[in-house]
């Protein structure tokens, strides 16, 4: 029979820590600074529940420009693990294909620091790396405040293109004019893609901007910051938020592949916590 190593003997087991318990202010875009150009979009979920996407890239040698991974997890105390992380692609009809990558776990040692560490199959490998936080949801930030509260409208979670299976927004409302926008989905050959952004809001009311693709480097220890490239693709235009759907155009730039429709329909399928349910 084959012996399979434990998570922990593969990877630094977690160490006792008194930092305080992941809360709904851990959610937010968060990235080693010494691996800029991929990272993970982490919203805080109720019921000690977490979602992870780590966007990133193949490993040396591996079919595609661009990777991403998800994750639903537990949180425990100040870490969250994610036991079963799952990769996405098409098959050659154009359907949704999801298969175990491995596990991530994630030991956060305050609002602002922690650790990412991963297991993954043959040719990705383990590794750990510091985080530290990119973003923060509107008024969640950790010792915020005052300001302006989220509002029942608020577009921060994540949004799905219905008929569109396995393709996405996570949008992260950072105050009352301005939105982080990450887009996943495929490309013709049905690899994953992703592409991120920031939306500021205009006199309508809409919030558009750029959305950009980061490429040209490699999974784990083959990552060089310096070999990443960003092109932008297009422009998202977002119409004002209404409850749990909203309504979105896409102008993909010249010379750039249609990634994203030029029409979106989207719905809501995640409320992180500490954003206010228009249902209730």
């Amino acid at each position: 029979s084959i012996t399979v190593p434990s998570f922990d003997s593969q990877v630094r087991p977690r160490q006792a820590s008194t930092a305080p318990p992941v809360d709904e202010h851990y959610s937010g875009q968060w990235y080693d600074n010494q691996r800029s150009g991929e990272g993970i979009s982490l919203e805080i979920l109720p019921n000690e529940k977490a979602l992870v996407y780590f966007f990133t890239f193949p490993p040396d040698g591996a079919p595609g420009k661009q990777t991403w991974l998800i994750g639903v997890g537990d949180v425990v105390d100040n870490g969250i693990e994610f036991a079963d992380v799952q990769q996405s692609s098409l098959d050659v009809n154009g359907n949704l294909v999801s298969t175990h990558w491995g596990r991530i776990g994630l030991v956060l040692d305050d609002c602002y620091s922690g650790t990412m560490r991963w297991d993954g199959p043959p040719g990705w490998g383990s590794m750990e790396v510091p985080l530290t936080r990119l973003t923060t949801l509107q008024s969640l930030g950790c010792g915020i405040q005052g300001g302006t509260p989220p509002t029942a409208d608020a577009a921060s979670g994540a949004w799905s293109e219905p008929g569109r299976e396995g393709r996405g927004f996570i949008f992260e409302q950072l105050d009352a004019q301005r939105i982080a926008t990450l887009w996943f989905g495929f490309d013709n050959s049905g690899e994953p893609i992703w592409v991120a952004g920031v939306l500021d809001q205009d006199q309508s009311g809409n919030f558009a901007g750029p959305v950009a693709q980061n490429f040209g480097t490699h999974f784990g220890a083959d990552f060089d910051e310096a070999s990443v490239q960003t092109v932008v693709n297009g422009t998202l235009v977002v119409a004002p938020f209404a409850c749990n759907s909203v309504s979105a155009t896409y102008q993909t730039a010249a010379g750039q592949l249609g990634l994203i429709p030029a029409s979106l329909s989207l719905q809501r399928f995640t409320l992180p916590l500490g954003v206010p349910n228009c249902a209730q």
